[in-house]
């Protein structure tokens, strides 16, 4: 398994944003254990927002696929999210 390190806006995930494979220890530290191809649940928000998902490991690992599910964007919003850079370390 790799322990892939998990940041939301430069901090760590809040526990009640942390998808059914977070781990969120007492200290604050979120992170997933990737262990086989698989979709993972990372985050669950009930507030439309932008922000930036910023995913580390100091293995090797490759991800093939991102899917964002949860809302439509009302089209006022649309301009204030392009031109997103999405980066994994």
């Amino acid at each position: 398994p790799v322990k892939v390190i998990l940041t939301q806006d430069g901090v760590p995930f809040h526990p009640d944003e942390a998808g059914q494979d977070v781990v969120v220890e007492p200290e604050g530290a979120s992170y997933v254990w990737v262990d086989r191809p698989r979709m993972y649940n990372l985050i669950v928000r009930d507030r439309l927002g932008a922000h930036e998902l910023r995913l580390s490991s100091a293995s090797g690992l490759a991800v093939h696929a991102f899917t964002f599910v949860s809302c439509v964007v009302p089209e006022e919003e649309l301009p204030a999210l392009s031109g997103r850079v999405y980066q994994i370390e």
